[in-house]
């Protein structure tokens, strides 16, 4: 990862914040966002810019991809959960 400074970032708070992010996109397509945690905190090590863009491209096509009237739920869980 070279020029990406590596981190620990939470990933549950980096979802809160994309989705909030993707709210108005959402809400503007007639599709409902929710985020559930299936855990408090879930520190990963990455780059946070690398992860807040993969996270966020993700949601954003979901949310697209989503028919309206329709739910995209973002679930963060810790691994072999």
């Amino acid at each position: 990862m070279s020029g990406h400074v590596l981190e620990t970032v939470d990933l549950v708070a980096l979802a809160r914040d994309v989705v909030a992010d993707c709210t108005p996109l959402a809400i503007a397509g007639g599709r409902d966002l929710a985020l559930t945690p299936e855990v408090g905190h879930l520190p990963v090590r990455g780059g946070r810019q690398v992860l807040e863009s993969a996270l966020l491209n993700l949601v954003q096509n979901a949310v697209r991809a989503e028919p309206p009237g329709g739910t995209v739920e973002v679930i963060v869980r810790a691994p072999g959960q």
